[in-house]
This record gives C-alpha cells, sequence and structure tokens, in this order.
C-alpha cells in the first residue's frame, strides 16, 4: 500500500495513515512492478504500457498464473493485464479501525468498535488473528468505493456507514470536486455496481447497510 502524508486537494485532506477512508489517491494508487523473464518480456511490457485500465490487487494471481502458463480452470475476481477491460469498475474499502478515539473527520463519521488490541489475539503458532465477535461490526462499519468511467469522466464513488446513516460521496477523479448524490443519474449507477459487487461477495443490503452472511 501507499501511505496519506497530509496531502491536499480541492478542499480535501488526506491526513495521514492509510486504510483509514477512500478521498484522495495517495494511499489507494501504487505501482504494480513484474519482474519477468528475458525470453517473454517485450511482449508483456507491450501488453502493460497499452493498458489504460485500473487495476487492483485482485488481478495479481491471474496476472502471476498467465505468466507461468497456467490454466486452472477457476474464476477469479481480476484479470490478467491482457484480459483488462479500460472499462471495469474497481472495488476498495477501508481496513480495521486501529483506535476508536481521535479528532480527524474520517474517525467522526465511522461507526466505532473496540481498538485492535481488543478485537485480535495471538495463536499457539505467534500469528496474529481477529476474533470471530467482531468480525460481523467490523465488515458492517468499513467505507466502501467504486472506481468506474461514465460519460468520458472518472469516477469514484463512496459510502461510509454511520452511527445514524449512511454517508455517498461522488468525486470527479480528474479534479477531486465532489458532486452531490441526492438525485444524481451517476450516483444511481454507481451505488447499482458496489450493490451487485456486494451481492456476489456474500452480503446482504438492510436499510443501506450490508452484512456479511455466514457461508
Amino acid at each position: 500500500h501507499a501511505e496519506n502524508l497530509y496531502e491536499t486537494r480541492s478542499g480535501l485532506n488526506a491526513y495521514q495513515g492509510h486504510g483509514e477512508h477512500l478521498e484522495l489517491d495517495y494511499a489507494l494508487k501504487t505501482p504494480w512492478l513484474i519482474k519477468l523473464p528475458e525470453e517473454s518480456r517485450s511482449m508483456r511490457e507491450t501488453i502493460a504500457s497499452k493498458s489504460n485500465a485500473l487495476t487492483s490487487q485482485v488481478d495479481m494471481l491471474p496476472e502471476a498464473l498467465e505468466l507461468l502458463n497456467i490454466d486452472t480452470g477457476a474464476e477469479f475476481a481480476g484479470s490478467s493485464l491482457s484480459q483488462l477491460s479500460s472499462g471495469r469498475p474497481v472495488f476498495s474499502e477501508t481496513g480495521i479501525w486501529f483506535s476508536k478515539e481521535g479528532d480527524f473527520k474520517f474517525q467522526k463519521e465511522r461507526i466505532p468498535y473496540p481498538d485492535v488490541t481488543s478485537i485480535s489475539g495471538v495463536d499457539e503458532r505467534g500469528l496474529l488473528y481477529l476474533k470471530s465477535d467482531f468480525q460481523s461490526a467490523i465488515e458492517l462499519s468499513k467505507f466502501r468505493s467504486v472506481d468506474f468511467n461514465r460519460a468520458e469522466r472518472r469516477w469514484r464513488y463512496i459510502e461510509k456507514p454511520g452511527v445514524d446513516r449512511i454517508t455517498s460521496q461522488l468525486f470527479d477523479r480528474d479534479t477531486w470536486m465532489s458532486h452531490s448524490c441526492p438525485g444524481n443519474a451517476t450516483c444511481r449507477f454507481a451505488r447499482g455496481l458496489l450493490q451487485e459487487h456486494l451481492q456476489k461477495s456474500n452480503f446482504t443490503e438492510v436499510e443501506g447497510y450490508y452484512f456479511l452472511q455466514p457461508r
């Protein structure tokens, strides 16, 4: 991941840290570097250099399998670079709230739960794990976004579940100017993309809030 270091743009403040909010690109936009064998380098560099599509971490496994010429027959959420569509949406979400305290704007907007020392433990192998009692609260509280292209413009739509309401934001990703969502057709389109994505990921929507269903 990258990092927010108090950058500002169009009146937005990135603050500091990562995984806490989804405004601006400073903690989300990262380089993807792949070292290739000499015999395949020219072909793959040509493919990569011609792609204007957004990439995501879910693309890493399909890309590695294609580079190794391995066909598993499985379906993946992502795609290899050669198969990426420039118009496909890309989804992001925040991580775990490390602390319920703080004066940053995004900390005041979110649903609080106990800090990371209370919701995690260490198993007999010395590995960190999340306590199952808090998994639902973590998933319910995440901010989520979708980046997409529409009407020859690049957009980011963000949903922030709060204690008493859900806040929606729409940003032009070229200028980072915000647009009002009520009655906005682009917001409705983006919300549809997000709903479809979460339903495929085994979430159920209740009054705008998303609950992860047990498998």
